[in-house]
């Protein structure tokens, strides 16, 4: 017998394989004692290659040398399959066992020969191998199966030669029948053949929908047969394309396919939805971010009914594409509930919109829209649109548009209701980016850049954050003042740049408030040390001894006024220093300076002649000359002075004693 059996009860144990021994008896010509010792090392040592090596070689001398010349085919074809089970667990690096298995095979099976023939011949001439194979086989079910994998390969040379538009509707029926054929087929899943024969059905059903076929083959009904856990690691790899991007993976092919044939059929079976959407889950692990993929997996979710789930999942996709105009369109077609969100989405899909095509249609959209809330001057002025869209770009105009123009009454003259499209866009807004909560920021700096002559600004936070954007993207970034407090809402996401991965903030949504301008800042108290009306700018030095530059030199703040103000620490390429903003005069000096440092300090010398007087305080922690014109004052030494101060650095990063208020002192 040449079948894997089991030891038999009263068989010795095995210490080591024997195969040196085997290839002995082989090389004798004692292939049954060597047979016999093999299968019993097979059975000890199972995944032993050497050992199932001996025992292959064994079984292929015993087929070419005894069985091939016998009338025992059943023994012949029992030693094949062994064979070919072994196949798989021996060394072959060259491929030498499998050459000389395909030949015995086309010795031993009937059509074998024929078989391999036509394998050979249908790499070139795939056509004539198909009518030779034909000619003599009927159908798979006349070979044995160990000549199926050889079959198949020769069907799939021969669709790939034979799909295209030159097809009769006939040959194209046949062609579908061996489609239906391969799956009687015993070929390895997964494998190349397995993934090749899906590449040429997705095919054969793009040709049979591009030439219009009236041929019954469904991809559906293929790929739940070929089954989705066959797919590969090759099968999921995109290649790439010529533009830079990539093509998409057999596996993301076959899902599109599977989608459109669902999609198109309106009597939809809920099993193949839920199949699909399995499917789409599957591949949307392999390729998070294509478009059209996520865009179909939502469709999915339409179809099934799921009203809550579509709406949460577009509004997730917007968060993280919020330029995607499409998808404000998409979401707009599925909202029926609420037509000014409908009209809103509508509205912001057109002004992000960046294809005339699709802008076309969605003043088309908006005019049906408006003509049914009454207003037939926004309505026309969507028709008039869409009509210079279309005739500009030679397109055909949709018979919805002379349906809808045919609907304004005479005499209305077009006009845009923009107040009515902020308020419908607003809602729209709202709605999608709902579950994100309010940030308050400050417009504290807006300028445009050199480079792109497009403006910016900065955007400040309570805690001193600062974000950069593009007033394009929100134009009314570029009306209001500075200071003004707005709020946004926003969405960090880690995004990669180069080999590190980083949060970048997206801002999706602002509006202005009516907070006083600079509010969110906290109020800072600080005098003025310098101010040069003619360059129009000061420096305040605050209680915490920090310098602040302000952009302007009023009249009312000379060097020496109590200030409050409001400040933040600006950054930029030149490097860091801190701005004041919204600065006012003291209304109550005493309050003011009770903020500063204050010291009880004696006047140690008086130098009349230069105005200085020098004075230390009664730890000896101070000690500091100090003018007289500074301090307001002629004091007379060991006199006692109470003074206000704070320290202020220089550009050496040398620090100074500054007075802010200096009065004389008595217990």
């Amino acid at each position: 017998m040449t079948n894997l059996q089991p030891l038999k009860q009263n068989q010795r144990p095995i210490s080591q394989p024997r195969t040196g021994e085997i290839f002995h008896l082989r090389s004798l010509g004692h292939l049954e004692e060597a047979l016999d010792i093999a299968k019993e090392d097979y059975e000890n040592f199972p995944t032993d290659k050497r050992v199932n090596s001996a025992y292959y070689w064994v079984l292929y001398s015993l087929c070419k040398d005894r069985y091939l010349d016998s009338t025992d085919t059943t023994t012949l074809v029992q030693s094949l399959n062994v064979m070919k089970q072994l196949l798989p667990q021996l060394y072959d690096q060259n491929g030498y066992a499998k050459r000389c298995y395909d030949l015995l095979c086309s010795r031993a099976l009937p059509h074998a020969t024929l078989i391999h023939n036509c394998n050979t011949a249908c790499k070139e001439h795939p056509l004539e191998a198909y009518t030779q194979l034909r000619s003599q086989v009927r159908s798979a079910q006349d070979l044995d199966p160990s000549l199926h994998t050889s079959y198949a390969w020769i069907l799939y040379r021969y669709l790939q030669a034979v799909n295209n538009s030159d097809m009769t509707r006939q040959e194209a029926q046949a062609n579908a029948s061996l489609y239906h054929e391969y799956f009687t087929l015993q070929v390895d899943r997964p494998s190349r053949l397995h993934s090749c024969m899906l590449r040429s059905a997705l095919r054969f059903k793009e040709n049979l929908n591009k030439e219009k076929y009236d041929v019954t083959f469904s991809i559906v009904v293929f790929l739940r047969e070929w089954d989705v856990d066959n797919f590969t690691e090759e099968d999921w790899q995109q290649t790439p394309n010529p533009k830079g991007g990539n093509y998409s993976s057999l596996a993301e092919k076959a899902a599109k396919a599977c989608y459109d044939e669902i999609k198109d059929n309106h009597h939809r079976d809920q099993a193949d939805v839920l199949w699909l959407k399995s499917i789409y889950k599957m591949v949307l692990q392999h390729v998070p971010d294509d478009d059209w993929l996520l865009r179909q997996s939502i469709g999915i979710d339409t179809w099934m009914g799921d009203t809550s789930q579509v709406i949460d999942r577009y509004k997730h996709l917007l968060l993280s594409k919020p330029d995607k105009f499409f998808l404000w369109n998409e979401l707009g077609d599925f909202i029926t509930n609420n037509e000014k969100i409908k009209a809103g989405l509508y509205v912001h899909a057109r002004n992000t919109g960046n294809k005339e095509e699709f802008v076309g249609k969605i003043h088309l959209k908006l005019a049906r829209l408006y003509l049914r809330h009454q207003s037939p001057a926004a309505s026309l002025a969507e028709l008039e649109a869409y009509s210079r869209c279309y005739t500009r770009n030679g397109w055909k105009l949709n018979d919805d548009y002379k349906q809808l123009r045919d609907q304004i009454p005479q005499g209305t003259v077009a006009a845009r209701d923009f107040a009515m499209e902020r308020r419908c866009e607003d809602a729209a807004l709202e709605m999608v980016y709902s579950d994100i909560e309010w940030k308050q920021r400050i417009l504290a700096e807006r300028w445009t850049s050199p480079g792109d002559k497009k403006e910016r600004c900065m955007l400040l936070a309570p805690d001193g954050t600062q974000e950069k954007t593009k007033t394009a993207r929100f134009p009314i970034l570029h009306k209001l003042k500075m200071g003004t407090v707005i709020e946004l809402k926003e969405i960090t996401q880690r995004r990669n740049d180069g080999n590190q991965s980083k949060p970048v903030s997206t801002i999706l949504l602002v509006r202005a408030t009516s907070l006083e301008p600079w509010s969110l800042l906290p109020a800072t108290t600080g005098v003025v040390t310098f101010s040069n009306t003619q360059k129009k700018f000061s420096l305040i030095n605050s209680t915490d001894s920090k310098r602040y530059f302000y952009p302007a030199a009023p009249s009312n703040l000379p060097k020496g006024t109590i200030v409050t103000m409001r400040a933040y620490k600006e950054t930029s390429d030149k490097g860091s220093g801190y701005k004041a903003v919204f600065v006012t005069p003291c209304s109550n000096r005493d309050q003011a300076l009770a903020e500063f440092r204050h010291c009880i300090a004696v006047v140690s010398w008086v130098d009349e002649a230069q105005g200085k007087f020098h004075i230390v305080d009664n730890d000896k922690k101070l000690s500091e000359t100090l003018r007289c014109c500074d301090a307001g004052l002629q004091p007379a030494m060991g006199q006692k002075l109470r003074i206000a101060y704070c320290y202020e650095t220089d550009k050496h990063g040398r620090c100074h004693f500054l007075p802010v208020d200096v009065k004389t002192y008595s217990d």
